[in-house]
């Protein structure tokens, strides 16, 4: 809409002028029921990427803001967001998308869940008997599986072996089964326990024996 506007001072000067009445449209969203990340090390907090979520949230749309908070009266001020990374023990997040032209906005909330590891249990050493007597011999990891699970039958559980712990941590090179140790007499491998429905890990060690 157009609207004329008429200006006159003390002296009977006029000056007339127009500006427009933009309606602007409000941004799309589309708001996740919840946001799920895994406890992996066991201490109840997570770290939640909250810029992750902006595009998924806007639909991918151009010229809009994607911002957190920690109320919905801050996403209304709005007031100041939370940082990313951002580590919480599970909450109610607000979440302010903002056309960055018309300040037109939208708001609203999802979840923030932190999924808990599964269990996993050390398992008892394997032992070989060496009969050269060189320190060295032929592991079957897969012997350890039944006690890592703790005799969990769940198939969602899937177990694997690793020769460091970051290999575990990322779930990357698992060592093959039967194993041939390359320290002799004594070697620790690291053992990775995958929970399937819930992209979840925990990792364990386990001792690995060469025995005279």
């Amino acid at each position: 809409v157009l609207i004329w506007v008429r200006a006159i001072n003390s002296a009977g000067c006029v000056t007339v002028g127009s500006f427009s009445l933009v309606l602007g449209q409000v941004p799309f969203t589309d708001i996740p029921v919840a946001y799920t990340e895994c406890d992996n090390d066991g201490d109840g907090m997570a770290d939640f990427d909250l810029n992750a979520q902006s595009s998924e949230i806007s639909g991918g749309s151009l010229g809009v803001s994607v911002t957190y908070y920690a109320s919905q009266a801050d996403a209304e001020l709005p007031g100041t967001p939370l940082g990313n990374p951002y580590t919480s023990s599970g909450e109610l997040v607000w979440v302010r998308v903002e056309h960055n032209i018309t300040g037109c906005y939208a708001t609203g909330s999802f979840d923030l869940v932190v999924t808990p590891p599964p269990v996993i249990f050390e398992p008892s050493a394997l032992v070989y008997c060496d009969d050269d007597n060189d320190g060295f011999g032929s592991f079957t990891l897969t012997d350890a599986d039944s006690q890592v699970v703790g005799g969990n039958p769940s198939g969602s559980l899937v177990v694997s072996y690793h020769y460091t712990l970051p290999d575990a941590q990322n779930g990357v090179e698992p060592l093959p089964s039967p194993y041939l140790n390359d320290v002799p007499f004594s070697q620790r491998v690291y053992v990775r326990l995958f929970d399937q429905s819930t992209g979840c890990y925990s990792t364990t060690e386990l001792l690995l024996e060469v025995v005279e």
